[in-house]
């Protein structure tokens, strides 16, 4: 048993990294796409709208002690976007990245 602890330990270690700051941004797109998809059953639409989050800047915020802060709650919110609140959004990138404050803080148009 304690033989195994010091592997176990180093697996748990090896799944700790850095989150890059495009790692949020990305996820944002990842999130409209995904709710796109669902919603729509329409792939080109998905692709299409994960391009246009693409497009935008990624200005993922540091806190103080240099981490990035709240990094995927924008991706999250999008997530959890019902297919009503996704129709009426559209193509409306303003719209998308308004249902949380942390969108601000991930992605701005250029």
């Amino acid at each position: 048993m304690f033989r195994l602890t010091p592997v176990l330990l180093l697996g748990c270690i090896e799944q700790i990294r850095e989150i890059e700051p495009q790692e949020a941004c990305d996820a944002v797109g990842y999130a409209v796409a995904s709710r796109t998809l669902a919603c729509t059953e329409d792939e080109a639409l998905a692709v299409a709208r994960y391009e246009a989050v693409e497009g935008l800047d990624c200005v993922v915020a540091y806190s103080e002690l240099g981490h990035v802060d709240d990094q995927f709650d924008c991706a999250a919110a999008i997530g959890a976007l019902g297919c009503e609140q996704v129709a009426s959004f559209a193509d409306d990138l303003g719209a998308w990245l308004s249902v949380d404050p942390s969108c601000a803080t991930v992605l701005v148009s250029p």
